[in-house]
């Protein structure tokens, strides 16, 4: 085909996409490597040479094969090979004729009298594939169809997540209550892995990798890597019947925004900063102790579990939204030129639960880390964090959560991680159309089905008021209210908004999950939270048997009149 240009991640997306719908990809980088992209490409560097048109039919010849599903070694007639390599021009006949297989096997080696020229052709040794072709020819990917998931179990390659942030990140916990460390021993041993300085190394020296287990130091007890790993290893053990060796490690500082601006040389995530620094660092020892044994690292995600202090900081929407973009481009560029690996280094991020400072107004950085996605598509956000327990301070302002608050963070991470990254792919719970139905009610759609809560054993909905975390703000003092919420009869995806009087105008917005709540910022007792939940929940919580459910986003949705 004619010559294009595209997006330098179109390739790996391509990958992606064809190994999420089972098709079948080819990449032609090695080949042009193998033999010089002088020869392969013309002059411009933009085509085929014609010269070398022979030598890459062949090379797709092989390529159709392998899709076809056909054996050199297990037929007594095989594919034809085409020699294409001595045609000069159209005009030459060409008889092709199936060629039988060799009297002496590859393996053994050609008898000592016999002629080298007349030796026999080596065969290449193609696997083969029984039953209908599944896209894929690699023995060590896992795939399972009831779920459209995938994995690599590649046993040459040391897969690696890091969990990035501030004070989240690394389990920050100030509980006055005796709160305690929830992954106490390995619980995938062998398979789930963290640096021998711990699940969050912080600048202390490395030298081996061990059995990962959480442990309490000073005021952290449990990252989200004990969650994470565990979801994780569970999932494919249930999924494919066997568990990936996998490498996790937590980075970050306590209080950091985004870009440290107007903090200490230590602050920030983005290149140059300690946190940075302090990533390429463990991926560097990684890559050094994977190659002792023969193996190759490969970064499957960045967990950015951060936002808290920048919404505390009145961060813009718009500049939080350009310095995640700028931080994942940062980290995957550095990072795969650490690991040579080809494939996108995708980041995950979750919506951060501080609360507005006023009515009519949501946190810049919330509502970036839910619409970051539309910007770049290698960013995910997993959803709100508000539905967690928070750690339990005297004086009412908790900043932090209790330790299993950090590990349930950890299994909202996994699941994006497989269902979303590797999987059909998942969203959170959000708004995806609201309509004005009749003068004083607004139908709002869901992208899930949904159910409201009716009590405050999840999160406390009394101190919401009548819209459960739904409010209505219009440009005018006397605008109407929410008078009450409840989801529809006729579609679990529609939740009805009634309000206090008819609308005279439709200059308003409607915010989810952004009303400030008590002194706190976090948790699913104080600070901003919804009582909107999705109606099935997407797990349950292996320690103590509670199901995991989807929350509502925090969103701020602009009216529009029904049809």
């Amino acid at each position: 085909g004619r010559p294009i240009s595209w997006p330098a991640e179109l390739k790996d997306q391509s990958i992606e996409v064809a190994k999420r719908l089972g098709a079948f990809e080819h990449d032609f980088a090695p080949f042009v490597a193998e033999h010089g992209a002088k020869r392969v490409l013309a002059d411009d560097f933009r085509h085929w040479n014609v010269d070398f048109y022979p030598q890459t039919a062949n090379h797709l010849h092989e390529f159709f094969c392998k899709v076809a599903g056909r054996s050199q070694d297990d037929a007594d007639v095989v594919a034809p090979v085409l020699d294409l390599t001595e045609l000069e021009t159209d005009d030459v006949p060409l008889e092709v004729k199936p060629r039988k297989k060799p009297a002496i096997p590859e393996t053994s080696p050609a008898p000592e009298t016999q002629d080298a020229a007349a030796a026999p052709v080596p065969v290449q040794t193609r696997r083969r594939v029984d039953g209908p072709a599944m896209g894929t020819f690699v023995e060590h990917i896992g795939y399972d169809p009831s779920t459209g998931s995938h994995f690599d179990f590649d046993p040459q390659v040391l897969n690696m997540v890091v969990v990035l942030g501030q004070s989240w990140a690394l389990g920050g916990n100030n509980d006055e209550a005796g709160d305690t460390t929830v992954t106490t021993s390995p619980e995938h041993p062998g398979h789930a892995l963290m640096f021998d300085a711990g699940a969050a190394p912080r600048g202390r020296a490395v030298s081996r990798l061990v059995d990962l287990k959480e442990s309490a130091t000073g005021s952290t007890k449990e990252t989200p890597c004990g969650g994470l790993a565990d979801h994780v290893m569970r999932t494919c053990e249930q999924r494919f019947g066997r568990k990936p060796v996998t490498l996790f490690a937590a980075v970050g500082r306590g209080g950091t925004t985004l870009t440290g601006a107007g903090q200490g040389k230590d602050d920030g995530l983005l290149r140059g900063s300690a946190q940075h620094r302090e990533t390429m660092r463990l991926v560097a020892k990684a890559v050094e102790l994977a190659r002792l044994e023969g193996r190759q690292v490969r970064v499957l995600a960045l967990c950015l579990a951060h936002g808290e202090s920048d919404t505390g900081h009145r961060m813009p929407m718009d500049a939080y939204l350009r310095g995640l973009v700028l931080l994942r481009r940062h980290y995957d560029a550095d990072i795969r030129r650490l690991t040579g690996q080809i494939e996108t280094v995708p980041m995950l991020t979750y919506q951060a639960n501080r609360g507005a400072s006023r009515p009519g107004h949501a946190a810049g950085p919330v509502l970036a880390q839910h619409l970051v996605s539309d910007m770049d598509p290698n960013i995910r956000c997993i959803g709100p964090v508000y539905h967690h327990e928070a750690e339990f301070r005297a004086d009412g302002r908790s900043g932090h959560l209790k330790a299993i608050g950090y590990r349930r963070i950890g299994y909202q991470f996994g699941r994006y991680l497989l269902d979303d990254l590797f999987g059909r792919g998942v969203d959170p719970l959000h708004i995806v159309d609201v309509r004005q139905s009749r003068p004083d009610k607004l139908e709002v759609f869901f992208n899930a089905p949904i159910v409201v809560e009716d009590s405050d054993e999840r999160v406390d909905t009394s101190s919401l008021g009548p819209g459960k975390g739904v409010d209505f703000v219009g440009t005018r003092r006397l605008d109407p209210t929410v008078a009450s919420v409840q989801v529809s009869q006729a579609d679990d995806r529609l939740l009805e908004v009634v309000l206090t009087e008819p609308l005279r105008n439709l200059d308003g917005r409607l915010f989810v999950a952004a009303r400030f709540t008590g002194p706190s910022n976090c948790g699913r007792r104080q600070g901003a939270r919804s009582g909107i939940r999705a109606k099935h929940p997407y797990g349950v919580d292996p320690l103590d048997g509670e199901e995991l459910f989807d929350w509502a986003c925090t969103q701020v949705v602009q009216l529009r009149r029904g049809a």
